[in-house]
């Protein structure tokens, strides 16, 4: 006897058992350990994923499957089990436009734009619907007399009689063939005239013209037009019907202008295809097939999808969206094309006006709740279809640039927010220039500090110990990289590096760390460049990510090597093609994304070159941070929620805080020990600002206090004790410092003041003495015994 599987065609064999060819204690155990052996392979994976789930409660009378989640295979041996059975829109076909609120919402708009257009063409439409008329009340006459005359009969033959006697063929027969031509057309007509139905039709002609001038009489004109209407109509059909029979080659006389030729026609087969046939994208023969309705996706924007024809592809769309938005009369970035399935089907998305319009502003601002920066991301904007955008921070190297007042800013706003409301990141913010724009968010950092290239050499050699270190626990587990399961032990690393061309144009130099006896140095620019593209080559796989954020960047801004390891790319408005490539890698312009192309008025407008959202134009979230700051509820909830978890700035064991508290001596957790990015002694005390007005104030060798000091001394003393906050910022000139710094320490010292009753300002035009010139010094100033009062006022105040 042959041996087969079971599967075999030769059923009449009997099948080989094997499990009878081992012992029972070795066959309790089999099951087990091939899965176990397998779990990891393709087999195996499809095997644990495949078949019905079915609860423990389901099991059937003498199942003894274990409790917990059991699979079970349904073969199409017994296609009853697991099988959903038909729904209602399965066996009861229907319309798409009864099935889809999207579609009907094409639908309506697409006849409102229709009824529209026909209204602002009804002038034509009644001009040619009175051309129509005359014709017809022509032809009516015409055609009445001709056939009550037989003229119609016997036209063409005396016709050519006379024809023929003017050519003098035959003279005699001639006029006897015309004189008998025309008694035959008078007899015809004598008979005619006598028939019944002629008879009929002039007396209904008549009784219908008495009608009409009775009724004018007894109700108005108003009902009378009501009763020509037919007659009218009748008229008009009859003058469009006899047109087109003569004039077989000319326009109809009644004609409507068409829709989709309009330039404002909604999006729809026919427009669709005559714009693609008008911009040469298609041949004239050729068509277009819709898969489906056009559905209303937002309240401005339809969306398609069709079937192109064998000479256009995506490709083709794409290369030539400016001649699609030409012909619609829209703005390229205002329509999207999508593959569906293959590049010969697509889905175009276009909006009636500017999708980017109104500006999004942030929900995770508004309403601030926890945050999955691993799994979802961070929320940065939206599309122009308006879906969100989340950028992934993990396991990539991330850049963002792009000109001045681009948007740039609000782009990280939205980052450092949403950083903030997730418990397992921990935040390393490193400002280039002043990070007085940033010190909102030093609540939730484990690591905040402003422009010290030296300290940034110090902390991403921190950064690479602490990836030395997780690369050697990975290696004692045998694994080759970090997962989300890890973010327990191992934090998820975020390094933002802000305006890093100050760092790379720095001319600060450092001792060269190779040479052995320290005599040499070099540029810290040129250490930080190495510094971060050895951990760009690594650190990804170690739940470490570095987001480098630049102004203006040029080919060699950015060090080569963390560029080509950088993943995700966003790029606001740039000035040129080669700020782009910059920013969005070589060959992005070629490829169609444009940042240099972005309008200036299209604030926080960027080019996204990211997981999910491979070269999308999106438009950032807005948070406020002018009149007020907007970041502030959601900087102080993540502060809450890290401080409920026991993952606050200072309240974990932070191995690479440790280590530059080590090197330096000085924290900068949490922005140092004042918050303004300012590294300091752990636990220094730092004055309260009223204290460092005081202190302002020049003192006798007595020690007396003078009784005035100017507010241009307060300005300089409190930007020498904390030049981050209150000092020249290099793009400021001296007004706009005065403006800005008079401003912030005037909401400053009225915050320090609220609920004490006490007010604090200093005082016009208080004498100095005199000038060298012999003018009298004035000045605007604080006075001491004001400064004392608000002080007293504060230790007093109700807390």
């Amino acid at each position: 006897m042959s041996e087969q599987a079971p599967d075999s065609p030769h059923h009449d064999d009997q099948p080989l058992d094997l499990g009878q060819m081992f012992p029972p204690h070795v066959l309790g155990g089999l099951e087990s350990e091939a899965r176990n052996a397998v779990r990891g392979t393709p087999s195996g994976y499809a095997d644990s994923t495949t078949g019905s789930v079915r609860l423990p409660g389901q099991h059937a009378p003498g199942n003894t499957a274990e409790s917990g989640l059991v699979l079970e295979q349904v073969t199409e041996e017994e296609p009853s089990k697991g099988k959903a059975g038909p729904t209602w829109r399965e066996w009861l076909p229907a319309p798409e436009l009864f099935l889809s609120a999207a579609a009907r919402k094409a639908r309506k708009a697409e006849l409102e734009h229709a009824a529209a257009h026909h209204a602002r063409h009804s002038h034509l439409y009644l001009g040619r619907m009175v051309k129509a008329f005359a014709y017809g009340a022509r032809y009516v006459v015409t055609n009445t007399w001709a056939h009550f005359t037989a003229a119609d009969s016997y036209a063409d033959d005396i016709a050519k009689a006379k024809a023929a006697k003017g050519r003098k063929v035959g003279e005699a027969s001639g006029n006897d063939w015309v004189r008998a031509l025309k008694a035959e057309r008078a007899q015809l007509g004598r008979e005619r005239r006598r028939e019944a139905l002629p008879i009929l039709g002039a007396s209904a002609a008549t009784s219908y013209v008495s009608v009409l001038v009775a009724v004018a009489e007894v109700w108005g004109l108003l009902m009378a037009g009501a009763l020509l209407l037919p007659g009218l109509i009748a008229l008009m059909s009859y003058g469009q019907r006899e047109h087109a029979r003569r004039h077989p080659d000319l326009t109809p006389l009644i004609y409507t202008e068409p829709v989709y030729l309009a330039a404002d026609a909604p999006l729809g087969k026919e427009s669709l295809e005559n714009a693609f046939k008008r911009m040469g994208l298609i041949k004239n023969e050729s068509e277009i097939h819709l898969v489906g309705l056009p559905r209303a996706v937002a309240v401005n924007a339809v969306e398609l999808t069709i079937e192109l024809p064998d000479e256009c592809d995506l490709d083709k769309l794409e290369a030539n969206k400016g001649k699609i938005a030409q012909a619609f009369r829209v703005r390229p970035e205002w329509i999207d094309l999508r593959e569906d399935g293959h590049p010969g089907r697509v889905i175009v998305w276009m909006a009636a006006r500017d999708p980017f319009g109104q500006p999004f502003t942030s929900p995770v601002a508004e309403n601030p709740e926890q945050q999955d920066v691993w799994g979802r991301g961070v929320l940065i904007g939206y599309n122009r279809r308006g879906e969100p955008i989340y950028i992934k921070l993990k396991h990539v190297m991330a850049l963002l640039g792009g000109t001045s007042r681009a948007g740039k800013g609000m782009i990280l706003r939205n980052i450092m927010i949403g950083l903030g409301l997730d418990p397992r990141v921990n935040i390393r913010l490193v400002a280039g220039a002043k990070p007085g724009e940033h010190r909102g968010y030093s609540a939730v950092c484990a690591t905040f500090f402003g422009r010290r290239p030296a300290r940034l050499i110090q902390l991403l050699e921190a950064f690479l110990a602490e990836a030395y270190r997780r690369e050697e626990w990975l290696e004692d587990q045998g694994r080759a990289k970090m997962s989300e399961a890890d973010l327990a032990l191992f934090p998820l690393e975020i390094l933002i590096v802000d305006e890093y061309k100050q760092y790379a144009a720095s001319n600060v130099r450092i001792p060269d760390y190779s040479d052995p006896e320290g005599k040499r140095t070099i540029k810290a620019s040129d250490r930080i460049a190495d510094l971060l593209e050895e951990a760009a080559a690594f650190v990804a796989a170690l739940n470490m990510t570095i987001l480098v954020s630049t102004q203006d960047p040029d080919a060699n801004t950015i060090p080569r090597g963390y560029r080509s390891n950088a993943s995700a790319r966003i790029a606001t408005r740039t000035r040129s093609a080669t700020q782009t490539n910059a920013i969005l890698s070589d060959g992005a312009t070629g490829a169609g994304l444009r940042a240099h192309d972005i309008r200036e008025e299209d604030r926080g407008a960027a080019i996204v070159d990211i997981d999910g959202s491979k070269g999308e134009l999106i438009r950032s979230c807005f948070i406020e941070d002018e009149h007020f700051d907007g970041a502030a509820n959601a900087i102080g909830a993540g502060r809450a929620l890290r401080e409920s978890l026991g993952r606050a700035p200072g309240q974990f064991p932070d191995p690479i805080e440790t280590q530059l508290l080590r090197m330096t001596g000085l924290s900068s957790i949490a922005g140092g020990p004042n918050g303004s990015g300012r590294p300091g002694q752990p636990g220094a005390d730092v004055l309260p600002l009223l204290e460092q007005i005081l202190t302002a104030f020049p003192k006798a060798p007595d020690g007396t206090r003078a009784d005035k000091v100017k507010a241009a001394d307060v300005r300089s003393h409190l930007a020498a004790e904390d030049p981050d906050r209150w000092g020249l910022n290099e793009e400021e000139n001296p007004a706009q410092y005065e403006s800005r710094v008079g401003t912030e320490l005037a909401a400053a010292i009225a915050e320090v003041l609220k609920g004490s009753g006490a007010v604090l300002k200093p005082k016009a035009g208080i004498r100095f003495g005199k000038r060298p010139d012999g003018t009298d010094d004035k000045a605007s100033a604080y006075l001491l015994k004001d400064v004392e009062a608000a002080l007293a006022a504060t230790r007093i105040a109700p807390k």
